[in-house]
């Protein structure tokens, strides 16, 4: 929309509140279709760019994307942005809190009904977010061996 590009105009000149990214991004990006979520992840990139804001800060920009968007693509490119910023940290319940959008959204587009206002994911599983998952030093094998399988084959050229 034109009030995107006015409010990224406004940007080179002046600073905006944290308030003002919230509202681009959640009333003015927000769609039932998807449609603006790339606008949406550009706020969100421009709001981590900020220099006062901190990780928690950043972590609830995040979250009012997540709930707001439809594209499980535009939600994982900002999560790995999010982790860049965090520089590889992230806190176990914001990442179960994407895990379980991403797996509604993928339940919305297999249902008749919701199919039409849920964009198709294009981009493969993350698999590098199995890095996010701590287990305890002593964990029963099979759960031992299910994260060594988990990660196996996760490197680009890697055999499974």
């Amino acid at each position: 929309p034109l009030a995107v590009a006015q409010f990224f105009k406004v940007l080179e000149e002046f600073e905006a509140a944290t308030p003002a990214y919230k509202f681009m991004q959640s009333d003015i990006c927000k769609s039932s279709n998807g449609r603006h979520d790339d606008l949406m992840q550009t706020v969100f990139e421009s709001y981590l760019k900020k220099e006062d804001e901190g990780p928690i800060a950043a972590a609830q920009m995040f979250q009012v994307l997540l709930q707001d968007a439809r594209s499980r693509d535009v939600i994982q490119k900002s999560f790995n942005r999010l982790l860049q910023h965090l520089e590889g940290f992230s806190e176990l319940g914001l990442f179960h809190s994407v895990v379980k959008r991403m797996g509604e959204l993928e339940l919305d587009s297999r249902t008749k009904g919701k199919k039409e206002i849920t964009p198709e994911a294009s981009l493969p599983m993350p698999t590098e977010w199995l890095d996010l998952i701590r287990l305890p030093k002593k964990v029963s094998p099979h759960v031992d061996f299910l994260l060594v399988v988990l990660h196996t084959g996760t490197a680009e050229k890697e055999i499974l």
